[in-house]
C-alpha cells in the first residue's frame, strides 16, 4: 500500500501513517505518520480520530486538547462512531459508560473472555476507571488463555514491550504468533515485522511477512491499531486489539 499512498490514496495513507506510529513495517516515526494522518484525515474517519488521539497523547506532536476535540469532531462529521461518542460524553452518557464497565466486570468475573477483554482495555486506556496496566496485561491473560485472538496479541504486545508485567520476549512471540495463527489482524502486522527483520529470535522469512502483511490488508480493527499503537509507547505514556 506504500505506492498507493503516495498516489494519494486516503486508506493507504492512513495505513502508512499507522504503521509509522507504532514502528511496524517502517520506522518508527511518530513526527512522519503524524505527517500521513494528515493527508487524509478529512476524508478517512479512522485518521481523523487517529490524529486526534496524537494530539491529545502528544503522539509526534505536542499535546493541544483544543486540536484534539477538532479532529473528534471532523471524525465525527465525516462519520466515526468512537468520535461521536467522544463528543456526545455528557454526565448522562458517562454514567451509561461506567454501567457497561460494570457489566462488563461482572460478566469478566463469570469468565466470559470478551467481557474480560473489554475489562482489560478499560483498565489498559483508563477508560471510566484509573489506569492500570498490571490489572489490564492480568485480563488480557485471562481472556487469552481462553483463545481470544485480541486478548491473545494484546498480552503478547504487554510482553514484548514490558507493560504490565515482566519483558519477557521469548513468550511474547509464542502468543503472537497464536494471535496471528486465530486471525489477528495486528498480530499478522506484528509477526511480519519481526520475520522481517530476523527479530526477537524468529528466523527472518520474507515470503511468510509479504503474505501476512496481505492478510493484514483486508482486517480492520480501529480499536485495536488503537491499543498496538499505545503499547507500543514507553511505559507512563498515555495509553485495544481485535
Amino acid at each position: 500500500f506504500r505506492a498507493a499512498a503516495f498516489q494519494g490514496n486516503g486508506k493507504a495513507l492512513y495505513k502508512l501513517g499507522m504503521c509509522h506510529l507504532e514502528g511496524r513495517g517502517a520506522p518508527y516515526m511518530p513526527d512522519q505518520g503524524v505527517c500521513f494522518l494528515k493527508q487524509c484525515a478529512k476524508e478517512v474517519p479512522e485518521a481523523a480520530f487517529a490524529l486526534a488521539k496524537c494530539y491529545e497523547d502528544g503522539v509526534g506532536v505536542d499535546k493541544n486538547a483544543q486540536v484534539a476535540n477538532d479532529w473528534y469532531r471532523t471524525a465525527a462529521e465525516i462519520g466515526h462512531r468512537g468520535a461521536q461518542e467522544v463528543l456526545s460524553a455528557t454526565p448522562d452518557t458517562a454514567s451509561g459508560l461506567r454501567g457497561q464497565l460494570q457489566r462488563f466486570q461482572q460478566r469478566a468475573r463469570l469468565g466470559d473472555a470478551e467481557a474480560q477483554y473489554q475489562v482489560a482495555v478499560h483498565f489498559m486506556e483508563g477508560r471510566m476507571t484509573a489506569r492500570d496496566e498490571s490489572s489490564a496485561c492480568k485480563m488480557y491473560f485471562e481472556a487469552a488463555m481462553q483463545g481470544h485472538p485480541a486478548a491473545m496479541c494484546a498480552y503478547g504486545l504487554c510482553l514484548r514491550y514490558g507493560r504490565g508485567t515482566d519483558l519477557n520476549v521469548a513468550d511474547a512471540v509464542k502468543w503472537i504468533e497464536a494471535a496471528s495463527n486465530a486471525g489477528n489482524g495486528v498480530a499478522h502486522m506484528e509477526l511480519a515485522g519481526l520475520l522481517e527483520d530476523g527479530a526477537l529470535g524468529v528466523e527472518k522469512d520474507e515470503a511468510r511477512a509479504r503474505a501476512l502483511r496481505v492478510k493484514a490488508e483486508v482486517w480492520e480493527d480501529e480499536q485495536a491499531v488503537r491499543l498496538a499503537l499505545s503499547l507500543a509507547k514507553p511505559a507512563g505514556g498515555s495509553v485495544a486489539v481485535r
